[in-house]
């Protein structure tokens, strides 16, 4: 091989060792973005407080990821959101990536958003999508989460036995956290199934479990989301 295309092959690879090493970099999580998801699931408030005090991210993926934790920490404290627009940048910015994970929560919170608004349709679609995606994760609190959402949709629609199957799925999820107000969650929401299916013994055994559970965590009051 004569020297010159030996230099040029040599050249290729180090623009495009130094291209692909500095789209590496852009993809790391803002400072504030990973503080703010550290203390998401415990803390909301302070999550929502960082995020709104931070400068706008410029670059694409982490104004997606400040998009998707914005609407996170306002779905969990039950504030309004008065339409998708926002989390549907997050979710438009997912969908065509390979991350689960991401994927997986931003169809959650877009079916979370769009069951607020009342488009329940569109909930129900979003919520299954999330359900495909969170089963390629090992993330068993947002296993937890997409599977208790849908659940929910599930017996608001009165399809009772959809219900008693995501729920029960719920629980299992819930189980492999250390959240006891998810376990109670779940149980509840099992009863609540048996309840509108109306077989009341079932119903009332799993509310003294979820009464238990409850008791376990101290939990006064469900926290979703």
């Amino acid at each position: 091989m004569k020297p010159n295309a030996v230099t040029c092959l040599l050249l290729i690879f180090c623009v495009m060792n130094l291209f692909f090493g500095c789209s590496q970099r852009k993809t790391a999580p803002l400072p504030e973005l990973e503080r703010a998801e550290a203390v998401m699931f415990d803390h909301p408030d302070s999550a929502l407080r960082i995020l709104e005090s931070m400068p706008m991210p410029a670059d694409k993926g982490q104004h997606a990821l400040w998009c998707l934790l914005v609407t996170q920490a306002k779905y969990k404290q039950y504030l309004p959101i008065p339409s998708d627009s926002l989390i549907r940048i997050a979710y438009d910015y997912y969908k065509p990536t390979d991350d689960a994970r991401r994927k997986a929560m931003a169809a959650l919170y877009m079916g979370g958003v769009n069951y607020d608004l009342k488009n329940i349709e569109e909930a129900m679609t979003y919520y299954l999508e999330a359900k495909d995606e969170v089963a390629h994760t090992d993330d068993y609190t947002l296993g937890y989460l997409v599977m208790s959402s849908l659940g929910n949709l599930y017996l608001y629609r009165k399809l009772t036995d959809y219900a008693l199957e995501v729920c029960q799925k719920a629980y299992d999820y819930a189980m492999k956290t250390s959240y006891f107000k998810y376990k109670a969650d779940a149980l509840r929401s099992i009863a609540r199934t048996y309840h509108v299916k109306n077989k009341l013994d079932s119903a009332i055994v799993y509310y003294d479990k979820a009464i238990m559970e409850a008791h376990n965590a101290e939990l006064l009051m469900l926290n979703r989301g």
